[in-house]
């Protein structure tokens, strides 16, 4: 890891005959997309070559993150959803905004249209799909669920306020979990695709099954499941 001088240079120690890949994430409140490139590979002996990285400019985007009763959540997650045809990796769709004791977040994002998701510091929020995402079977990327979502459009260079995001308090379903001859599943997984993760968008979450049950968190209390 290596810190950016006033001037815009860095340096970071090579290793000879390996391919490195250089990440630059400028400050958390600077208007700067990450960005990532690959450095010449130095042959044994030789002095590493300089590389240049452009970052292209971007988006500040600030807000707050309420719960269904008003109150602000505090650890929340808020981050920019990635087109579908956006790699896993795409570092520009990297930052996200974690909300203080007051509920509000910050971030930086691209400009453009967009849209923001936002995830509770706990399971125990109901998690719908986010309106806007399109699923890719071309990517393998599922439909994305999310605790809060919105649609935003951002102009280079700017600082944005969002729209208000708000969590709604979800009940957690008792599931029994038995085998075809109708006897507890011990131990297992339940697989449940309606489930929330602010790392791994649109994944599978995977629910422990102790002694033939399985808790559900985040349930809407209106919905049939």
């Amino acid at each position: 890891v290596g810190r950016v001088g006033e001037n815009g240079s860095w340096h970071t120690p090579p290793i000879a005959g390996v391919r490195h890949k250089v990440q630059v994430f400028p400050d958390p409140d600077c208007p700067l997309l990450p960005a990532t490139v690959e450095e010449p590979t130095p042959a044994r002996g030789e002095d590493p070559v300089g590389v240049g990285v452009n970052l292209a400019p971007a988006a500040v985007v600030h807000g707050k993150l309420v719960d269904d009763r008003g109150w602000p959540v505090r650890g929340g997650v808020v981050r920019v959803l990635p087109p579908a045809d956006a790699a896993p990796d795409d570092p520009a769709y990297s930052a996200r905004g974690v909300t203080d004791a007051d509920g509000r977040y910050s971030l930086v994002a691209p400009a453009g249209k967009g849209v923001l998701i936002a995830y509770g510091p706990t399971p125990g929020y109901v998690a719908r799909p986010v309106a806007g995402d399109r699923p890719s079977a071309e990517t393998l990327r599922p439909r994305v669920y999310a605790h809060a979502s919105a649609a935003v459009e951002l102009k280079a260079g700017d600082r944005h306020a969002a729209p208000r995001l708000t969590l709604t308090h979800g009940a957690t379903v008792t599931v029994r979990v038995a085998d075809v001859g109708d006897r507890p599943v011990e131990s297992g997984w339940l697989a449940c695709r309606c489930q929330a993760d602010p790392e791994r968008p649109g994944a599978v979450a995977l629910l422990p099954v102790t002694g033939g049950v399985a808790k559900v968190p985040g349930c809407d209390p209106g919905r049939d499941y």
